[in-house]
């Protein structure tokens, strides 16, 4: 994953066809190392501490195996005794790695993941100067996918909501440097995001180019089309076809929703942009 990042000059990040079935836990640790990546390529982070952002990524959750299903999968807001419970999982994350041999860069990160710049996160509610600058990534795209993927699904933010919850409400949070870098890599509508078109018709972001954040690949269908009438338009080679807002799935017609699909779950890849 890394040396494909770094290859290509130019990168766009990719909406994963179907709707994935499996354990929860695994496709986030895979939407947060993508996202991970791609933050710290955009931040033009060195080879050495994007590869220790990535295994990071990759084993940032591995203490919730210490957790119960009964809390790690409720849909419900946890109580306080739950919520204590969970916030340990950093902390045994951290211990895991350390047996398995990782860096001590991935276990300090691990164990920060959840700490948030303006001291409201666990387990050591640390402020911004305390946490190390890879780990501030690391809690910035754990947060957006969670926002994204929750355990209800009901609940789930669309994209473009947790992206603007997260630069508005809790702005606070986050390293300044990195979320800004971060919309700008995932663009006004990043994949995953269910919009209407200025003609009209309805379309499923499919793909963002960083470098052209406005004008992404939409998957598109007319208000009256089938499935078979579903086309991916980009849009950068559209000039007369905007973004006009995006929407939730309640809003689609009968006939876009059997014609986009969207997922209940965003997952997300990145491939060289020429290759799309």
């Amino acid at each position: 994953m890394l040396d494909s990042l770094l290859i290509d000059d130019d990168i766009a990040i990719h909406l994963m066809n179907g709707n994935t079935q499996g354990d929860e836990t695994y496709f986030h640790t895979l939407n947060v190392a993508v996202l991970a990546l791609m933050l710290g390529r955009a931040m033009q982070l060195s080879r050495d501490d994007i590869r220790t952002l990535g295994l990071a990524a990759l084993f940032h959750d591995i203490g919730k195996s210490e957790i119960p299903d009964r809390i790690l999968l409720k849909t419900e807001a946890l109580n306080r005794a739950e919520q204590a419970l969970m916030e340990q999982h950093s902390k045994w994350g951290a211990e895991m790695a350390h047996r398995a041999g990782l860096s001590a860069g991935v276990l300090k990160l691990i164990v920060q993941h959840h700490e948030y710049c303006d001291g409201s996160g666990y387990p050591q509610r640390l402020q911004i100067a305390q946490i190390d600058p890879l780990a501030r990534i690391l809690a910035l795209v754990n947060a957006y996918d969670n926002h994204c993927n929750r355990n209800n699904p009901a609940l789930s933010l669309t994209p473009h909501e947790g992206l603007a919850l997260m630069f508005t409400q809790h702005k606070a949070k986050f390293d300044p440097g990195p979320l800004n870098h971060f919309i700008k890599c995932l663009g006004v509508y990043p994949p995953g995001t269910l919009v209407i078109l200025s003609n009209e018709c309805y379309g499923l972001v499919v793909s963002v180019n960083a470098s052209r954040p406005l004008r992404p690949q939409v998957l598109v269908c007319g208000n009256e089309s089938g499935n078979e009438n579903a086309i991916i338009l980009d849009l950068e080679q559209e000039n007369g076809i905007n973004i006009s807002k995006s929407i939730k799935a309640n809003q689609l017609s009968a006939d876009a929703a059997r014609a986009l699909s969207p997922s209940k779950r965003m997952n997300y890849f990145f491939s060289a942009s020429e290759s799309v």
